[in-house]
């Protein structure tokens, strides 16, 4: 009976444990689900404005660290749906991003390029009835590479939504950029 006890203590460990590690998954190991690309399809859609301090040089940016500059994003579906698309103007930087939904690996992905020669994927997941977050990873044309992580926190009236990015390596620093407040000026 004893063995019985610790054979079935031993088992019932392993799938506890299972359970765990599938609950701390982060980053492109997050799922996502059509219904859950479609909310931040739908949450996005509009015309945003925000102001960023300027933390993380960019390429052609325009602005020196510590400057504030508008940013503008525009997002829009297209393709009965299936995709979207957003447009910014990042001071002298034009970037634009696709989403659209990968069935095969239950992921919601990005594609960015910007006019600055920067590049990134990005993959998204909802975390709670407001929140989602993301990984991203990409380059610059002169081969320098940067990866990091950020929450977007929206607002229950869909107004504003709040950008908050985290472990943001460019090359071998890490920038991480304070929390950025968009407000939504026109549907």
């Amino acid at each position: 009976m004893e063995k019985h006890n610790i054979v079935a203590t031993l088992i019932f460990a392993a799938f506890a444990s299972v359970a765990v590690a599938d609950h701390h998954k982060t980053g492109s190991e997050q799922t996502a689900t059509v219904k859950e690309f479609e909310e931040l399809r739908d949450r996005l859609n509009g015309r945003w404005l925000s102001d960023l301090k300027v933390n993380i040089l960019w390429p052609k940016l325009g602005v020196k660290k510590g400057g504030t500059t508008t940013i503008f994003a525009d997002y829009d579906a297209d393709l009965d749906g299936m995709v979207f698309g957003g447009e910014r103007k990042l001071g002298h930087i034009k970037w634009k991003q696709t989403f659209h939904y990968d069935a095969g690996k239950s992921v919601i992905v990005a594609n960015c390029v910007g006019s600055n020669g920067f590049w990134s994927q990005e993959h998204w997941w909802k975390i709670s009835e407001y929140e989602f977050g993301k990984k991203f990873q990409g380059g610059q044309r002169d081969g320098s590479t940067f990866s990091g992580s950020a929450t977007w926190t929206f607002s229950a009236d869909g107004k504003t939504v709040t950008s908050v990015s985290a472990d943001v390596k460019q090359g071998d620093s890490d920038e991480s950029q304070g929390p950025i407040v968009w407000k939504k000026i026109s549907n």
